[in-house]
């Protein structure tokens, strides 16, 4: 099992008692019956890092895309390219998950995932590479043209390094919203705290879920005041709260049967 964090605010080393990076490292299974249980490893992964990684064997075909189809200069082109997108850590988190699942041969990746906004751009990345991959093709498809009215071979064009690359792109767009939207191999675990803000800002996440098409599995109510705690009025609000929860997300729960 690899379990990997994407929050830019990192914690999982914390939680683990380990220090911890962006490259996944091996958690020592302590106490009595641990001993042949499996392996666990855990990664802190790093957005920076990721899309540094990421965009290192497409930036070729990307700065000749752009040198095709805009009327930027090589040092403009350079400089756009060194530059991080907004929200790029994010996506390039989730990127770099299947590289870090692959290093350590883990069947079962937990994401300990960000707050709810950082969290939903992180899900936007298949839509975010779509976009990607219409944009090279754009830019792209002046140099088509070109080459058909003055290339050789009878005009007929010969795809180059810029078409691979918004293939693999397209393709790894592709595969990552099969993968998020496949609820036998992604199981989505939403966990919110006893409180009417906590609530309202699931009702905006689970919603947007929904629409895309992503299956919640679990609703967990955490840090729940136990019965019998002397703040009698704190624990009557967290159970309003619990009520409230069930009623407004009723149809998921209806499907789930849990929360």
């Amino acid at each position: 099992v690899l379990v990997a964090s994407t929050d830019p605010a990192h914690s999982l080393g914390d939680a683990l008692g380990r220090r911890l990076g962006p490259d996944p490292r091996p958690v020592p299974l302590r106490g009595k019956g641990k001993e042949g249980a499996g392996a666990l490893w855990a990664v802190e992964l790093s957005g920076a890092r990721a899309f540094s990684r990421w965009l290192a064997p497409r930036r070729p075909s990307l700065r000749t895309a752009a040198l095709r189809g805009t009327y930027l200069d090589e040092e403009d082109v350079d400089r756009l390219l060194a530059l991080s997108p907004p929200g790029i850590d994010e996506i390039a988190a989730l990127l770099d998950l299947e590289r870090a699942a692959g290093e350590t041969g883990c069947t079962e990746v937990v994401v300990d995932t960000a707050p709810t906004a950082h969290t939903l751009r992180l899900l936007a990345t298949p839509e975010v590479l779509a976009g990607i991959a219409a944009l090279l093709a754009g830019l792209q498809e002046k140099h088509r043209l070109l080459a058909r009215h003055f290339g050789k071979a009878g005009g007929a064009y010969q795809p180059d390094a810029v078409d691979r690359a918004l293939e693999e792109i397209e393709a790894e767009g592709r595969s990552l919203a099969a993968l998020l939207a496949d609820p036998e191999r992604t199981r989505f675990v939403w966990l919110l705290l006893p409180e009417a803000l906590s609530l309202a800002e699931a009702r905006d996440g689970v919603a947007a879920l929904d629409a895309a098409g992503i299956a919640l599995a679990e609703i967990v109510v955490n840090r729940v005041t136990p019965p019998g705690d002397l703040d009698r009025e704190r624990r009557q609000e967290e159970l309003r709260v619990i009520a409230e929860t069930a009623a407004a997300l009723q149809p998921l729960v209806e499907r789930l049967g849990r929360l």
